[in-house]
Protein backbone atom coordinates (compact mmCIF):
# COMPACT_ATOMS: atom_id res chain seq x y z
CA UNK A 1 0.00 0.00 0.00
CA UNK A 2 2.88 2.29 0.90
CA UNK A 3 4.30 1.60 -2.08
CA UNK A 4 1.62 2.89 -4.18
CA UNK A 5 1.51 6.21 -2.38
CA UNK A 6 4.86 6.95 -3.02
CA UNK A 7 4.19 5.91 -6.60
CA UNK A 8 1.30 8.15 -6.60
CA UNK A 9 2.82 10.90 -5.19
CA UNK A 10 6.28 11.02 -6.74
CA UNK A 11 4.10 10.81 -10.26
CA UNK A 12 2.08 13.62 -9.44
CA UNK A 13 5.61 15.47 -8.14
CA UNK A 14 7.23 15.00 -11.21
CA UNK A 15 3.81 15.90 -13.80
CA UNK A 16 3.63 19.17 -11.27
CA UNK A 17 7.09 19.98 -12.07
CA UNK A 18 7.05 19.36 -15.90
CA UNK A 19 3.79 21.08 -15.67
CA UNK A 20 6.07 24.13 -14.20
CA UNK A 21 9.24 24.18 -15.87
CA UNK A 22 6.75 23.95 -19.40
CA UNK A 23 4.86 27.24 -18.57
CA UNK A 24 7.82 28.95 -17.34
CA UNK A 25 9.45 28.22 -21.16
CA UNK A 26 6.76 29.48 -22.65
CA UNK A 27 6.61 32.46 -20.54
CA UNK A 28 10.23 33.27 -21.41
CA UNK A 29 9.36 32.57 -25.12
CA UNK A 30 5.71 34.44 -24.67
CA UNK A 31 8.85 37.97 -23.55
CA UNK A 32 11.14 37.23 -26.60
CA UNK A 33 8.85 36.43 -29.33
CA UNK A 34 7.13 39.93 -27.66
CA UNK A 35 9.97 41.58 -28.25
CA UNK A 36 10.89 40.73 -31.48
CA UNK A 37 7.17 41.67 -32.73
CA UNK A 38 7.88 45.03 -30.97
CA UNK A 39 11.14 45.44 -32.97
CA UNK A 40 9.31 44.49 -36.29
CA UNK A 41 6.49 46.74 -35.75
CA UNK A 42 8.65 49.66 -35.21
CA UNK A 43 10.40 48.97 -38.46
CA UNK A 44 7.65 48.84 -40.34
CA UNK A 45 6.22 51.99 -38.62
CA UNK A 46 9.45 54.03 -39.46
CA UNK A 47 10.00 52.55 -43.45
CA UNK A 48 8.80 56.02 -44.63
CA UNK A 49 10.53 58.58 -41.72
CA UNK A 50 14.17 59.56 -43.80
CA UNK A 51 16.82 58.35 -42.70
CA UNK A 52 19.24 60.93 -41.09
CA UNK A 53 22.51 61.91 -43.18
CA UNK A 54 25.70 60.80 -41.84
CA UNK A 55 28.59 62.76 -43.01
CA UNK A 56 31.83 60.87 -44.12
CA UNK A 57 34.16 63.55 -42.85
CA UNK A 58 36.50 62.15 -40.11
CA UNK A 59 36.69 64.94 -37.02
CA UNK A 60 40.68 64.99 -35.89
CA UNK A 61 40.87 66.36 -32.14
CA UNK A 62 44.00 67.37 -30.30
CA UNK A 63 44.78 64.98 -27.47
CA UNK A 64 44.55 66.12 -24.13
CA UNK A 65 47.58 66.20 -21.89
CA UNK A 66 45.91 63.72 -20.06
CA UNK A 67 45.90 61.52 -22.93
CA UNK A 68 49.29 62.19 -23.56
CA UNK A 69 50.84 61.17 -20.51
CA UNK A 70 48.40 57.82 -20.85
CA UNK A 71 49.82 57.23 -24.31
CA UNK A 72 53.37 57.91 -22.57
CA UNK A 73 52.81 55.49 -19.81
CA UNK A 74 51.44 52.90 -21.92
CA UNK A 75 54.14 52.90 -24.14
CA UNK A 76 56.81 52.67 -21.08
CA UNK A 77 54.86 49.78 -19.69
CA UNK A 78 55.09 48.36 -22.97
CA UNK A 79 58.62 48.95 -23.53
CA UNK A 80 59.32 46.99 -20.01
CA UNK A 81 57.10 44.02 -20.63
CA UNK A 82 58.99 43.58 -23.75
CA UNK A 83 62.32 43.89 -21.94
CA UNK A 84 61.29 41.56 -19.23
CA UNK A 85 59.93 38.92 -21.98
CA UNK A 86 63.34 39.35 -24.27
CA UNK A 87 65.29 38.50 -20.78
CA UNK A 88 67.70 34.94 -21.35
CA UNK A 89 66.54 34.02 -17.78
CA UNK A 90 69.43 30.81 -18.76
CA UNK A 91 72.17 33.18 -19.33
CA UNK A 92 70.86 35.37 -16.26
CA UNK A 93 71.39 32.75 -13.86
CA UNK A 94 74.73 31.29 -15.48
CA UNK A 95 76.18 35.07 -15.00
CA UNK A 96 75.09 35.23 -11.48
CA UNK A 97 76.20 31.36 -10.69
CA UNK A 98 79.15 32.60 -12.71
CA UNK A 99 79.91 35.77 -10.50
CA UNK A 100 79.16 34.00 -7.13
CA UNK A 101 81.92 31.70 -7.77
CA UNK A 102 84.70 34.31 -8.13
CA UNK A 103 83.10 35.81 -4.97
CA UNK A 104 83.60 32.69 -3.19
CA UNK A 105 87.16 32.15 -5.20
CA UNK A 106 88.57 35.17 -4.52
CA UNK A 107 87.29 35.26 -0.53
CA UNK A 108 89.67 32.01 0.34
Amino acid sequence: MAGRIHGFLGGVLLTGSIAYLTAREFRLNQAVISQSLRESSRIIEERDLPVPHQSNVLEFRQKTLAESIKDIWNHEVIKGVNYIYSLDYSGVGDSITKSIDRFINNKN
